[in-house]
């Protein structure tokens, strides 16, 4: 079971956006500003970043560098300790909606509004290749258990798999027909979450579904897996624990007062969730 540590007010508006490294984590927001805080007792410094757009995708590479995508299409690379702009480039007509980090490659994946793929070689910083590979929002990239192969999920419903390496869509199916949000893999086992409110629980190699439950009364937008569990958040305010095999309900934290926009997993016992309602909660397991 999670109980809550601590919750703060973390932005003067929707928090949309969140990553972390080891120490730190980053929240961003439609207040346009992107502010760190320190696991785990969610102190804040004098990290602040502003900007004349609201920030939609963060990525942390590694311990030293951040990744932004803002709603006017900038992509910036800072390095933290200094804040200074090591890359910056506009999307032209795009924004970024989801950030991928290659570790083997020194890639990062850009996930956009328009249903593209974009690869940026971070030792070059140059941009590699943009492939159109669904219609509208890319919303999750996550790891699949081969090199340098990841699976998205969209808007327009589908679940693709990529090879990052070549900048090829190697397959795609549809997942939910409203919508793909959350999604995650681990253990042989691949969740989604849709704008319908369903989990489905896929095999990674055969595509085949699994099981799939009416989890939540509006959009998943963002799932995590832990070793014992799914944790999933949604627009219906809630974040609900899921058995990691049955799918049956282990528990329902209903802290937050509007649409839980995203999670952010810490290690195999904590999470951290954001919100429209300007809150950064924090939950550990006893």
């Amino acid at each position: 079971m999670f109980t809550q540590v601590f919750v703060k007010d973390a932005h003067d508006a929707p928090i949309y956006a969140l990553s972390g490294n080891s120490t730190q984590l980053y929240t961003a927001g439609s207040d346009r500003l992107i502010r760190r805080w320190h696991w785990p007792n969610g102190q804040q410094d004098a990290f602040n970043v502003q900007h004349t757009h609201s920030p939609m995708a963060l990525a942390c590479i590694g311990e030293k560098t951040l990744a932004v995508g803002y709603l006017n299409g900038d992509i910036y690379l800072i390095d933290t300790p200094t804040k200074t702009v090591l890359f910056h480039d506009t999307l032209s007509g795009d924004n970024a909606v989801s950030f991928y980090f290659d570790k083997t490659l020194n890639y990062l994946l850009i996930g956009t509004a328009n249903g593209m793929l974009s690869a940026l070689d971070l030792t070059s910083k140059q941009w590699l290749y943009e492939d159109r590979v669904a219609t509208g929002k890319i919303r999750k990239i996550q790891a699949l258990h081969q090199p340098s192969k990841v699976c998205f999920s969209s808007q327009s419903g589908e679940i693709g798999y990529f090879d990052v390496h070549r900048g090829v869509l190697v397959h795609s199916f549809m997942a939910h027909g409203l919508g793909a949000n959350g999604l995650v893999v681990r253990n042989g086992l691949m969740l989604s979450g849709g704008k319908d409110g369903f989990l489905r629980m896929w095999d990674p190699e055969s595509c085949a579904l699994i099981h799939e439950i009416p989890a939540h009364k509006g959009v998943i937008y963002d799932l995590l897996a832990f070793e014992n569990c799914w944790v999933s958040g949604s627009r219906d305010k809630s974040i609900k624990v899921w058995d990691r095999v049955s799918l049956k309900p282990i528990q329902k934290l209903s802290l937050h007062r509007q649409s839980v926009n995203a999670l952010l997993q810490q290690n195999e016992h904590s999470f951290v969730s954001v919100s429209d309602d300007k809150k950064m909660a924090y939950w550990t397991q006893l």
